[in-house]
């Protein structure tokens, strides 16, 4: 905490505005929040100097305290509040500019004589990385006190009844939105190639590099798997007691009706379907032309529509750990972190490979 004391004047009012300024610079406040508040407390200043005249001596405290700052402005004598005026529609009353924002000035008079005039500033907005974070934390804490304080018969009922629900809930919103964005966007990219020869160079040549990458980086999984654990690379029969061949696998990429693969969330199938509806479309050439604007707009409604969802992903998240952790299913988790090292090792060898030649192809 800062303290400094100040008389009033008009050097005296610059320097205290200056002084909050620097103190919200480094706690990296928003310049425009910085502002108003630098008018409130020029006007506010300027009352108090009207009120006991120049010379009175104040206090500025600059509070860094945990997540938001607070700026107290303390000054002695009988009970004064700078912002209540007889005219409140007065010009030049920058503290209703804070109302809007929730910024408006506290004042409190204490004991032995004592105004304090208190800014207290909003509670930051975290970034998705600090809200993750800050819900893994949480879910750890959470879990951990419900492990030591409850028995078994209760934590399965904290998490079946409270946790699950809002595990499946979330998953239930993302597959119902993300299954229609992938059709319609896939649909809307090819309709937006304008014609079938351009779709047949870009796409093939799209389709020629995924299928060689991804063939080459399940090689290298593979060889590696085979080589780092003790891999049996025996056949089994599938649980309906039919063997699995490569005919199975193949007919699985095809749907048999168009709704059954939504109602599944087979992405595959819903990627199949796209591309025969957007090859349809550019097919019947200026008869579809309105198709790809439709397709635009209902790509963008979607898309609003998750980034609504996407707010739910830290509680998605502290849900989803906690029940882990309450389930004790951690031990599942750990028995594979091998497995899941080498992937994403290879994951982010590969990217950065694939990004190096991206770049030396284009001259960056």
């Amino acid at each position: 905490m800062k303290y400094e004391r100040i008389i009033l004047s008009a050097e005296g009012n610059s320097e205290i505005q200056e002084r909050i300024e620097e103190f919200l610079l480094k706690k990296k406040v928003n310049r425009d929040i910085i502002l108003r508040i630098r008018l409130s407390v020029e006007d506010n200043m300027l009352e108090l100097m009207n009120h006991y005249g120049e010379g009175k001596e104040v206090d500025l405290y600059l509070k860094g305290q945990i997540l938001r700052p607070v700026v107290d402005i303390r000054y002695t004598g009988e009970s004064f509040n700078p912002m209540r005026k007889e005219d409140s529609l007065e010009f030049g009353n920058f503290t209703r500019l804070l109302e809007h924002i929730g910024l408006v000035p506290q004042h409190h008079y204490r004991e032995q004589q004592v105004n304090v005039l208190s800014y207290r500033l909003p509670w930051p907005h975290l970034s998705g990385v600090q809200k993750t974070v800050l819900a893994v934390v949480l879910a750890i804490v959470t879990g951990v006190i419900l492990r030591q304080t409850l028995s078994a018969d209760m934590c399965s009922a904290v998490s079946s009844m409270v946790l699950a629900p809002m595990v499946r809930i979330f998953l239930g919103l993302i597959g119902t939105v993300a299954l229609p964005v992938m059709f319609f966007s896939t649909v809307a990219g090819i309709v937006g190639v304008g014609d079938r020869e351009t779709l047949g160079r870009i796409g093939g040549a799209l389709v020629r590099q995924f299928l060689g990458h991804t063939a080459l980086f399940l090689a290298v999984i593979m060889v590696i798997t085979i080589f780092a654990f003790d891999v049996n690379l025996a056949m089994h029969a599938s649980t309906d007691g039919e063997s699995t061949n490569l005919a199975d696998m193949i007919t699985q990429f095809f749907p048999k009706n168009i709704i059954e693969p939504f109602l599944n969330g087979n992405a595959i199938q819903i990627v199949f379907i796209a591309l025969a509806f957007g090859i349809a479309a550019l097919s019947l050439g200026s008869r579809a032309q309105h198709v790809g604007s439709i397709l635009v707009e209902l790509t963008e409604v979607f898309l609003t529509v998750m980034s609504w969802i996407g707010i739910l992903i830290p509680v998605f998240i502290y849900a989803l750990l906690t029940k882990l952790i309450v389930d004790d299913s951690f031990s599942i988790l750990f028995s594979t972190w091998k497995l899941l090292a080498v992937f994403f090792v290879c994951m982010s060898v590969f990217t950065s490979l694939f990004c190096l030649h991206t770049s030396r192809k284009l001259h960056l």
